[in-house]
């Protein structure tokens, strides 16, 4: 007989039964259970966060908006996303939100409504720190504190007094910490 006719010395039944008696088995399922727990979470943080992004520009409805915040927040607090991240996407969108406003005021058509540059870039660098850390919650800390780190220098670069200085400093006023 060749090593290749040989039966194997331990059959697939027998191996299951072996990992079901220590025990194993059930730890196995509670892993495969828990990474389907952390995909839905994470589908809710994703679907939460582009439903603010879908809010936030005028002309919309406040309370709308209010709640489609407090559920982003409160989904990716669930998905594990650090406060300091949440927090910072967060105010960026409630402030993209104001000059968005205040844009359509001026201009009620449907190019108004828009935002500056500095701050479209905020958001996105907010935006892009919440999801990295919803992706892979170990190195997406690390890039996270990389975005916003680069957010911090753009926001101490707006001018004094300028709609985006002014939007930003409502938003952190009026911020849930």
């Amino acid at each position: 007989m060749t090593p290749a006719e040989a039966e194997p010395l331990v059959s697939v039944e027998s191996l299951i039964a072996v990992l079901g008696a220590a025990g194993l088995g059930t730890i196995l399922g509670h892993l495969l259970a828990a990474a389907k727990d952390r995909r839905e979470v994470r589908s809710r943080a994703l679907a939460a966060i582009q439903h603010v992004e879908e809010l936030r520009w005028a002309p919309f409805d406040a309370r709308e908006l209010s709640a489609a915040m407090r559920d982003a927040g409160a989904a990716l607090m669930l998905a594990r996303v650090p406060r300091a991240v949440t927090r910072r996407y967060l105010l960026c969108a409630h402030a993209a939100s104001i000059v968005s406003k205040d844009d359509y005021d001026q201009f009620p058509t449907p190019e108004g409504g828009g935002l500056p540059g500095n701050l479209d870039e905020l958001v996105a660098l907010a935006g892009r720190a919440a999801l990295a850390v919803v992706w892979n919650p170990w190195i997406g800390r690390l890039r996270a504190y990389f975005l916003l780190a680069r957010a911090t220098r753009l926001e101490a670069a707006v001018p004094a007094g300028s709609s985006v200085a002014n939007a930003l400093t409502a938003a952190k006023r009026r911020a849930i910490t």
